[in-house]
């Protein structure tokens, strides 16, 4: 018995995180984007439009597409960070649709 518990702790020394952040990671990952994507919705979304948006639609509309975007991705971080239980269909949907477009703007986030 002692010898088990000395195993897990000097297993949790060698980690930077505590162990149950990895039964729902992606919980984990969730609650740590949310923030951040709110952070950058704030301060760097109207500075820095993808070029694809702005040369579909224009500087300024580009943005306003952009930072719908964003905060289609953020309510799916938030949604998943706080998820609980049962979701209505179409926060489904609308949390995939927010995950998608996190995986196809993923390298549009920077300034």
């Amino acid at each position: 018995m002692k010898r088990n518990r000395y195993r897990e702790q000097k297993k949790d020394k060698r980690r930077n995180f505590p162990e149950p952040e990895m039964w729902g990671l992606y919980h984990t990952i969730s609650a740590w984007i949310a923030p951040r994507l709110e952070e950058f919705l704030k301060f760097y979304a109207p500075l820095a439009t993808p070029g694809n948006l702005a040369d579909e639609y224009g500087d300024e509309r580009g943005n306003l597409e952009w930072r719908r975007i964003l905060r289609k991705m953020k309510y799916s971080f938030e949604c998943l960070s706080a998820y609980t239980g049962y979701r209505p269909e179409d926060d489904q949907a609308k949390i995939q649709e927010g995950l998608e477009l996190f995986v196809k703007y993923f390298r549009c986030l920077w300034y």
